[in-house]
């Protein structure tokens, strides 16, 4: 249901405020949610070359989620995909990588999934080798994903928060000018290619220029010998709408490389073009709860309820959090037990902090 114009009329009026008295980005962006039936929203900023964000305005993240994916961003599946989406141009999660997927990556197991999060819609403003600028709102998972009007909203309503924020002095105006999407791939410290339907390099950056062990460039041909790779160059050959694809791949040391896929829009004038990123998230990122949810065998559900326990969570309060009831947080801890050798949840919780990563 779209909204009245009245109220979207008053809602631009209150965006242009916001450029006088930039504390009233919160209200506003609480407003936005209301329309969007939306959880959280942001205006944020982060370095496109290591992905770490900074959230500039926001209403409701809670400091602890705030935390959370400031420090994993660089796992993050769906953070790659600003590098390529266009400028201005609301970039729909579901439709450009799909819960699912989301879902399984670990990004979303150590922060968005401990809070309920669904859905995401993201409008790059700025792009250019320093730094990155957009507004976004995040679902709950009981609201389920976003819907095409709400795409639209965003779209109509973007224009004027992009204008707001120049007026305040946010954007400056050496940063609206954008950076090329070979520019901003060359200052990416991650091996990075842009590939067409049959697995041809188009183009490469200098850290694809390196060897990688995982993945080759031969006579302008991209291969592997890993089967994981190797399935989604298949993917690539014969997906008429290829969607976004992230897996991690675990060597014999216990190294993981996340290996990303993302179809470039075509409004970037090239068509049918997939970037691949191969990035190794550092030793630090992986906490207890990553390593306990890989040797307890704990399915996503177990590590969300984990999750929300270390954080010091009653099992009401992870009911709250998640969504779910507390019968059914009650038997996802139970699981937990069992797979876990321990019967009490304060001996769960000294032995998950106690457990060593496999990195360190």
């Amino acid at each position: 249901m779209q909204p009245e114009l009245n109220s979207v009329t008053d809602l631009i009026g209150r965006i242009y405020d916001c450029s006088i008295e930039p504390s009233r980005w919160p209200s506003v962006l609480g407003e936005i949610c209301q329309h969007m039936n939306g959880l959280c929203a942001e205006v944020q900023s982060y370095d496109p070359t290591t992905f770490k964000a900074r959230l500039v305005y926001t209403h409701g993240w809670p400091d602890e989620l705030r935390a959370l994916t400031e420090k994993y961003v660089s796992l993050s599946p769906v953070a790659p995909f600003a590098l390529v989406a266009p400028l201005d141009e609301p970039m729909w999660s579901e439709r450009v990588f799909g819960f699912e997927a989301m879902e399984r990556s670990q990004y979303y197991q150590l922060s968005l999934g401990l809070f309920g999060h669904r859905d995401y819609i993201h409008v790059p403003l700025v792009r250019n080798v320093t730094e990155m600028t957009g507004w976004g709102v995040t679902s709950h998972r009981s609201q389920g994903p976003f819907r095409e009007e709400h795409v639209e909203f965003a779209r109509l309503l973007s224009p004027h928060i992009k204008r707001s924020l120049r007026i305040s002095g946010l954007l400056a105006e050496k940063q609206v000018e954008a950076t090329g999407l070979h520019g901003v791939l060359d200052a990416l410290p991650c091996f990075a290619v842009l590939l067409n339907r049959t697995g041809s390099v188009i183009y490469r950056n200098a850290a694809a220029l390196a060897s990688n062990a995982l993945i080759t460039i031969e006579r302008g041909q991209i291969g592997s010998r890993n089967a994981h790779i190797v399935a989604l160059l298949e993917d690539l050959r014969n997906s008429i709408h290829l969607r976004g694809r992230d897996v991690e791949i675990q060597d014999a040391s216990g190294t993981i490389t996340q290996v990303t896929w993302i179809a470039v829009p075509k409004t970037l004038g090239d068509d049918d073009l997939v970037l691949v990123l191969v990035r190794t998230p550092a030793a630090e990122l992986h906490t207890p709860l990553g390593t306990a949810a890989k040797l307890f065998n704990l399915t996503l559900a177990e590590s969300t309820v984990l999750g929300a326990l270390l954080q010091g969570d009653t099992l009401e309060d992870a009911s709250a959090r998640i969504g779910k009831s507390r019968s059914t947080i009650k038997t996802h801890l139970e699981s937990i037990f069992a797979k876990s050798g321990v019967n009490r949840q304060a001996d769960l919780i000294r032995r998950v902090m106690e457990l060593k990563t496999p990195f360190g």
